[in-house]
């Protein structure tokens, strides 16, 4: 009788407790998901004592590896999702199971759609399933960062432009292309998106796409209510339906940048839905709308937060283009380490997710431009490329600052700080060597003095002025990785096309001269094809577009007189590859309108345009592009 009156008065006082613990378990997320769904077997292993699920769980572990070694994909992934659902908060299993799909799974099938599939297959069973239940494991979020910067970023798989196509499609399609503008306009042009009403809770995420009672918010605006019931009248709901009707029929400069040919228009009822779209008199209130549908859409479906975005934006003082992968590695990795504070800086999941921060800001400096063109026929499969961009050097400079610092007050070991130190100079050498060729000789040169003051570095190379120290560096055949031949060609490029503008046509073809130098030395050396960059010619056309559009946001400024001129000083095949650019320039025509210009007298379009849209087209057709081989030695 004693014990019973004793198990009464401990059970009545963990009665007092609980609520309080129900209280501390919701704050930290640590309440099992009561969501419906799973099967029965699930469900019931779910609830079996540990004895009994343990060998359960071993031999779907031992089946799963056995299915996947035996080419039974589909049956793999099965299992490994129920081995998922019965450790949902052992990080290690998610972990394991991603990386088994979109590394090892996905390497062993041989189509694009087959490869793409299981690489994001293995980022949405982090990004969707692993993480929420675990958003303190800063493992996950490191993997889902490498995924982006490593799987899809890097170019050791030969399929990799693939996955950066689809990607950017997906972008494309959600947030539109950014302006062609400077930093400052590029995140402000972003700062709606981040303030739209969302419900953050984490349990209402991916409940929906578009959370009703926070649309109910924006639709108490007269003007957006009544948008919206015109767009219902022709069927175009909000959410996806919405952002379909505006890439296909606004005339935005986000959207008809990327368009070989104008929207076209064939029945009254596309006729009402583009009029809709287009139309100045609902402009306000389109404009929160489409941010509303994107903020919703980033949050639910794609599990990232706006705001934290747009702080990136913010932090780094970066135009950062979303339909590139290397900020999403940046993002993630970034998040992970905030949402994990509680991880010791000197660990090594800190460490490697601070190394895919770095690794990601250093891609942008050589790659952080995209071009991107529309496939009329292959949506998600558009043509794109990047390119250097020097106003991501700064950012990068500082990350390091910071890191090393972080570590440093850690008391990191000395091989660590050696490393970053190591990793720090090259980072420079290159930004300086960028800079350079660029023409902005004396940012180099502030990078350079840095260099010999903070670190000291030896040899006689360091004993020279910069210039020549960078002459006998550029001038080495060794040159020859991806990153180095963008950023040389890239700057090369840019300040061949300013002296163009300027007339010097001796110092133009000495930076053409150039150019073409490096991607010579690049391409000899670049055996398999996953790594070859465009036609030169084609690099030159972007570049060219670039600035004539935007040439402040590559350090220069020039007139719109100069600019037409640079136009008229262009080949006839340079014309022809950059003029859809410039024309889908809503920013240029502008420019024009206020100054009184003639957009088609000032940037006529060249013969053969017309030839050419139709090539591209014909290219774009399913079954006109080769696979990714691999190319043989020279």
């Amino acid at each position: 009788m004693l014990w019973f009156v004793a198990a009464a008065v401990l059970l009545a006082a963990a009665g007092q407790l609980q609520p309080v613990l129900v209280k501390l378990g919701s704050s930290y997320e640590l309440v099992q998901d009561s969501s419906p769904g799973g099967s029965d077997l699930e469900a019931l292993l779910t609830i079996a004592p540990g004895g009994l699920r343990a060998p359960v769980v071993n031999y779907l572990w031992i089946r799963a590896e056995d299915l996947k070694q035996k080419g039974k994909f589909y049956d793999a992934m099965q299992l490994a999702e129920l081995i998922c659902s019965l450790q949902p908060y052992f990080p290690g299993v998610w972990s394991f199971h991603s990386w088994n799909m979109a590394w090892n799974i996905s390497v062993a099938t041989h189509t694009p759609e087959e490869r793409w599939m299981w690489v994001t297959n293995g980022m949405r069973l982090l990004r969707d399933r692993g993480v929420p239940k675990n958003p303190r494991s800063l493992i996950l979020y490191k993997d889902l960062a490498w995924v982006f910067f490593s799987k899809m970023g890097s170019n050791l798989d030969d399929m990799h432009v693939v996955y950066k196509q689809r990607w950017a499609a997906e972008m494309q399609r959600l947030l539109g292309s950014p302006p062609q503008d400077q930093t400052s306009e590029v995140i402000d042009a972003f700062r709606p998106i981040a303030s739209a009403p969302v419900d953050k809770a984490p349990p209402r995420q991916g409940r929906q796409d578009i959370q009703a009672d926070q649309l109910a918010l924006v639709t108490a605006d007269p003007s957006v209510g009544e948008y919206v019931r015109l767009l219902a009248d022709q069927g175009v709901t909000v959410g996806w339906s919405l952002l379909d009707a505006y890439n296909r029929f606004s005339r935005d400069s986000a959207v008809e940048i990327v368009r070989l040919q104008p929207p076209t228009v064939s029945t009254p009822a596309e006729r009402a839905i583009s009029d809709l779209i287009n139309s100045p008199d609902h402009a306000a209130a389109r404009g929160k709308l489409l941010a509303f549908v994107r903020a919703q859409l980033l949050w639910n479906v794609y599990r990232m937060d706006p705001s934290w975005m747009l702080a990136m934006m913010e932090k780094y003082q970066a135009p950062i283009d979303w339909r590139l992968v290397w900020p999403h590695g940046l993002y993630w990795a970034s998040y992970g380490l905030k949402a994990s504070n509680d991880v010791p800086i000197d660990k090594i999941d800190a460490i490697n997710t601070d190394r895919i921060s770095l690794g990601c800001l250093k891609a942008l400096t050589a790659a952080g431009r995209m071009t991107y063109l529309q496939n009329p026929d292959r949506p998600e499969q558009p043509s794109v490329d990047w390119y250097g961009d020097w106003r991501y050097i700064d950012a990068t400079h500082q990350e390091y600052l910071a890191t090393i610092e972080a570590y440093s007050k850690a008391s990191q070991t000395e091989f660590e700080q050696n490393a970053y130190r190591t990793g720090h100079i090259n980072y420079l050498v290159l930004a300086m060597q960028m800079l350079y060729v660029q023409g902005k000789v004396s940012k180099a040169e502030y990078y350079y003095d840095w260099i010999r003051e903070h670190y000291h570095p030896e040899g006689e190379d360091w004993t020279q002025p910069m210039e020549g120290y960078l002459l006998e560096n550029i001038n080495r055949d060794s040159m020859v990785s991806e990153d180095i031949a963008r950023t040389h060609i890239t700057a090369a490029l840019q300040m061949a096309y300013v002296f163009l503008a300027a007339g010097d046509f001796n110092a133009y073809q000495g930076n053409m001269r150039y150019a073409r130098r490096v991607y010579d030395v690049y391409q000899g050396g670049s055996k398999f094809a996953r790594i070859r960059l465009r036609p030169l010619e084609s690099i030159a056309s972007y570049i060219a577009a670039a600035v004539l559009t935007e040439p402040y946001c590559v350090g220069y400024h020039l007139s719109l007189i100069q600019r037409s001129q640079l136009y008229g000083r262009l080949d006839d095949a340079t014309r022809v590859l950059a003029y859809d650019r410039l024309a889908g320039s809503k920013l240029l025509r502008d420019q024009c309108d206020r100054e009184g210009l003639d957009f088609d007298k000032a940037f006529p379009a060249p013969a053969g345009l017309q030839e050419y849209r139709q090539q591209q087209r014909q290219q774009m057709l399913p079954g006109q592009q080769p696979a990714p081989q691999e190319l043989p030695a020279d």
